[in-house]
């Protein structure tokens, strides 16, 4: 179909009559041609080595602190005077909104404007939370005077350290150790005098005591064959309701 096609447009412009005419681009004269264009540009041309500009370093300042910042920022007037107004309303419950394409210098002119501001209002007090032993979700607010709180933190902060190395010395004392080993040997004493008492009053019951995973306990046991023996589960088992209650 195709190669038909290519058949049919070759024959209809083969038939077609075609006037060609042929364009010289030199016939047209160039702008630059143009006498007092010429001569402008002969006047006004600069050469290459004119193109470059090597500046003198020795001029240029070693530092930039004597540049005194930009307070104006062109082109946002508007903008510029809608965020003063909304910083001077003196009413809470305000926000400002700042809408624009990224790099405008909507956060730089805020900020800017926000300081200036606050160069000329009291200083705020400070605001200190603290840890509240009793609902521990709901942290204590403190107000200080300016310049307060800082000072506030530092003397808490002090103060721990201070505790920190005192329940260090008296933990590592020898009397601390010493007082400890008594206590030991104290409840040890005593525990030990108990269990004699306690072991006394099972053997009257035919109950023996024993000592198994830190824990005292007592268990029923018969005399065999001239040897005190403690009772098997089977033999627990074994006894009637009246038996069982005497040892429980």
């Amino acid at each position: 179909m195709t190669q038909k096609l290519d058949q049919v447009t070759s024959s209809t412009l083969s038939l077609a009559k075609t006037n060609t005419t042929n364009v010289t681009i030199n016939a047209f004269p160039s702008a630059f041609e143009q006498p007092d264009i010429k001569m402008t540009l002969d006047k006004t041309a600069l050469k290459p080595e004119q193109l470059t500009h090597i500046p003198n370093f020795e001029n240029i300042p070693a530092s930039t602190k004597r540049i005194k910042p930009l307070n104006n920022f062109l082109g946002q007037d508007r903008a510029k005077a809608s965020v003063e107004a909304g910083i001077s309303l003196p009413y809470s419950g305000y926000n400002i909104f700042a809408v624009g394409t990224a790099g405008l210098g909507k956060r730089t002119m805020i900020k800017r404007l926000l300081q200036q501001h606050a160069k000329t209002m009291p200083t705020p007090d400070d605001w200190v939370y603290v840890y509240n032993f009793k609902q521990a979700r709901q942290p204590i607010a403190l107000r200080f005077p300016a310049g307060q709180g800082i000072k506030f933190q530092q003397t808490l902060h002090q103060t721990w350290q201070i505790i920190l190395k005192q329940l260090e010395r008296r933990f590592s004392a020898e009397t601390y150790h010493n007082r400890i080993e008594r206590i030991r040997q104290e409840t040890g004493d005593e525990q030990q005098q108990a269990l004699v008492e306690l072991t006394k009053e099972g053997e009257e019951l035919d109950l023996k005591l024993i000592s198994r995973n830190e824990k005292h306990g007592f268990v029923p046991v018969q005399l065999k064959d001239n040897q005190v023996q403690e009772l098997t589960q089977t033999e627990i088992d074994a006894l009637n309701s009246k038996q069982r209650a005497e040892i429980a």
